[in-house]
């Protein structure tokens, strides 16, 4: 316990994975089905379960993330419709910014994340 189960070179033998994994989704290393789920069950098993770190979210719950989105537009939407022109480019700039596209329709405007 004295070297804290040597953690620091736990860890850099999981960024050496990720290099792996990397390199194979560039094609530059080969990578069997087995190799994959081998891997994807190590590192799950350091990470999640020896380390307690917990998966983060890519996104909120699609329902969530709906009714969210839906009160963002609606604010947007009365801006527009005072002609505040700053406050309606600033929710969509600030949007883009976090790769969420606002696509201004004639049935209204519409959200779509930006690949």
């Amino acid at each position: 316990m004295n070297d804290d189960m040597n953690t620091p070179i736990v860890l850099s033998y999981l960024f050496d994975l990720v290099k792996i994994i990397n390199s194979a989704n560039e094609g530059k290393q080969h990578l069997t089905i087995n190799d994959i789920n081998e891997l994807k069950k190590l590192f799950e098993k350091y990470v999640f379960e020896i380390f307690g770190l917990k998966p983060i979210k890519q996104h909120a719950e699609k329902s969530d993330l709906s009714s969210l989105m839906n009160l963002i537009l609606d604010i947007r939407n009365e801006a527009k419709s005072k002609k505040d022109w700053a406050t309606a480019d600033k929710i969509r700039d600030s949007l883009n910014e976090i790769k969420i596209e606002i696509k201004d329709t004639k049935d209204g405007a519409q959200w779509d994340y930006k690949n």
